[in-house]
């Protein structure tokens, strides 16, 4: 089930070369991690948008 929910980051966490860990705190669902893919070629926007409490919009499966 496709989910939209807008969520506040609470920390990133490299996991290798190709991943990051987000992990989010939502109203609905609570306390959230998600396995990001991480792309070199616009890795400076996505770092800007998943910084510590930023609000998010997103969807998830």
């Amino acid at each position: 089930m496709l989910v939209r929910s807008q969520a506040l980051v609470l920390h990133q966490i490299p996991y290798s070369d190709a991943f990051s860990v987000v992990h989010l705190y939502t109203r609905e669902f609570g306390r959230q991690a998600y396995l990001l893919t991480r792309n070199h070629k616009n890795s400076r926007l996505r770092q800007s948008l998943f910084q510590p409490l930023s609000l998010i919009e997103y969807e998830a499966d």
